[in-house]
């Protein structure tokens, strides 16, 4: 079966073995006029995690994923971040689960960095509530190609979700995720230092495309949201994502 995974213990970290092939976030919006191409194009902002295993027993739970991409503007190859080799570790507790993990390695606008981490918690408020924030930092790493410091100031993600029936086949899902990159000089070029910062509020229907009662099967979601962009102003976007995956 694709993608079978009850869903309120999806948002406590589960319980039973999982596969994820992929999970893919595609945010799409009327580009700048001052865009590189110029003219009447498309904005696309792709968040993508692709192949991801979990497994667990009694509190604790494991989870490696293999690679994760992330670009606010896809056309612009200076904002195109991966990531490759995640392993989370997640403890649950009565409505709670908490999580750490960190990525083996981070290609962060061209410049490599060794194991950058990530932290999360998972709540379940109340019944058939979802609730979970997600801090990813990515300007605080082990070791660097490039003669740049690490930071926890810097190259930060937070995102927060929100749920409800959360163990329903269709069901509400409000989305908020926080940005602040810094794109650090080629020291071989002769470039600016450039710096993204924005919020995005995101609305929307969290569905699946078959499921069982209390499963969630090849979980989609469509919505609409507000992304404000430090020195850009307002955009609006039409989002949609899918995973598929296997237990």
């Amino acid at each position: 079966m694709l993608g079978a995974v009850d869903a309120r213990a999806e948002a406590l970290g589960g319980s039973e073995p999982s596969i994820v092939m992929f999970r893919a976030r595609f945010a799409i919006a009327p580009a700048p006029g001052e865009a590189p191409a110029g003219g009447e194009q498309l904005g696309l902002d792709l968040q993508v995690r692709a192949l991801s295993f979990g497994w667990g027993r009694g509190a604790l739970r494991h989870r490696i994923e293999v690679s994760a991409i992330e670009a606010p503007e896809w056309g612009d190859p200076e904002q195109q971040f991966f990531h490759f080799g995640r392993y989370d570790l997640a403890w649950r507790g009565d409505g709670l689960a908490l999580r750490g993990g960190v990525r083996a390695l981070s290609l962060w606008s061209g410049e490599l960095r060794v194991a950058t981490p990530v932290v999360g918690v998972q709540l379940a408020p109340f019944p058939r509530a979802q609730l979970e924030v997600e801090l990813e930092l990515s300007g605080l790493f082990a070791a660097s190609l490039r003669d740049t410091r690490p930071s926890a100031r810097r190259d930060v993600a937070v995102e927060v979700r929100a749920a409800w029936p959360a163990d329903a086949r269709t069901r509400g899902e409000l989305r908020l995720r926080a940005r602040d990159y810094t794109i650090a000089p080629d020291p071989d070029e002769m470039e600016v230092e450039r710096r993204i910062r924005d919020v995005t509020l995101t609305a929307g229907v969290g569905l699946a495309l078959a499921a069982r009662d209390r499963m969630r099967a090849v979980p989609g979601f469509l919505g609409l949201a507000l992304r404000a962009t430090d020195g850009a102003g307002t955009a609006a976007l039409v989002v949609a994502e899918l995973a598929i995956g296997v237990d």
